[in-house]
């Protein structure tokens, strides 16, 4: 709420050497610590924005409106993490003022509830969307109505309260209703839609080459990869333990994360892609995507031939590098002379 404060916390405690962490407000430096170089500041409103160099956490005091919107923390130590913040900052309601916050997955419906039994006759409640009238009800005059997406949008007349089906990522926003009965009450729902939450795609970062030689200690490469999301964090985990991760924050983004590691290790790895509500797991199949790559081998067949020693060479592809010997058979001749042409002679002896 407008005038309060907020601490965006990093969850960290900085005890190492070399541990940076850097801030960000809606793609522009805001605060940051580099214990390296043991240095800490903030670029921006240093009166109401504070950062704690223990943990690098970020305090907004005296909130404003204008200080809605993308925080982003990039916390780099043994390993770098990226966090996102989604900060909204309302204006003053009044004293009965209610805010309410609801999440809901793209397709799915929702329900936002008024609390409320319209029994008296004088009892009004109006909804509006981002300031836009989009619904009501008026015991008084005996009516109720939706002004926009009639076939999504459907009012309790009732209760009151708003139901929204088939949800699209557009109906994101500030939903408020005002409620008349003995006395004036305003109840604003903070809606964020969800788009549909992909299954990670793992793949071989590098693949092999003509050059490539077998190693029993062969680094494998993976790429983590989830298309056009919002509002999702990608993480490598090995076990429970959180390896690496990235977030994407309202833009529809691509993000992938990579993996180094020895293609003989056994430990159960597993790329997750969740937001708040949902998450998807994928684990890599280390046995198909860290085979060691298979250098160019010759399968070749030595052959010695009765009377004459020859060599037949012959690639067939065989896997592994492998030489054949052909059985040989010796055949003994007779000896002969032929006829002598002047001084010449040849004398063919047996052959052991």
């Amino acid at each position: 709420m407008e005038g309060d404060s907020v601490t965006l916390l990093t969850d960290v405690n900085i005890k190492e050497k070399n541990t940076g962490i850097f801030w960000k407000f809606e793609n522009n430096s805001t605060a940051g610590i580099n214990t390296k170089q043991n240095i800490s500041g903030v670029l921006r409103d240093k009166d109401r924005v504070k950062i704690d160099d223990r943990t690098g956490s970020l305090t907004i005091t005296n909130t404003r409106p204008t200080d809605s919107g993308i925080y982003r923390v990039e916390i780099t130590a043994s390993v770098v993490v990226s966090i996102v913040f989604n900060v909204t900052v309302y204006g003053v309601f009044g004293v009965e003022d209610k805010v309410k916050f609801v999440d809901v997955m793209e397709g799915d419906s929702v329900t936002l509830l008024t609390d409320v039994n319209i029994k008296e006759k004088n009892t009004g409640i109006f909804w509006m969307f981002e300031n836009n009238s989009i619904a009501g009800t008026n015991t008084e005059q005996n009516v109720a109505g939706v002004l926009r997406d009639k076939d999504r949008v459907k009012i309790d007349d009732r209760t009151g309260s708003l139901t929204i089906t088939n949800t699209r990522t557009t109906d994101s926003g500030i939903f408020t209703v005002k409620i008349i009965i003995n006395k004036k009450s305003t109840t604003v729902f903070n809606v964020t839609v969800y788009a549909s939450l992909p299954v990670p795609v793992i793949s071989r970062e590098t693949s092999c080459s003509s050059s490539s030689e077998i190693s029993p200690v062969s680094k494998c490469e993976l790429l983590c990869s989830v298309l056009n999301v919002s509002r999702v964090t990608l993480s490598w985990y090995n076990g429970t333990s959180l390896i690496s991760s990235t977030s994407a924050s309202d833009s529809h983004i691509d993000l992938s994360l990579p993996l180094e590691l020895e293609y003989e290790e056994n430990n159960i790895y597993s790329c997750v892609a969740h937001n708040s509500i949902r998450n998807q797991t994928k684990h890599p199949d280390l046995g198909r995507l860290c085979q060691p790559c298979s250098g160019k081998t010759n399968h070749t067949v030595l052959a010695v031939a009765a009377g004459t020693l020859g060599i037949v060479a012959a690639v067939v592809g065989a896997s592994e590098d492998e030489i054949t010997y052909a059985e040989t058979t010796f055949h003994k001749r007779r000896g002969h002379t032929m006829e002598k042409k002047g001084q010449e002679e040849v004398v063919y002896g047996i052959l052991k």
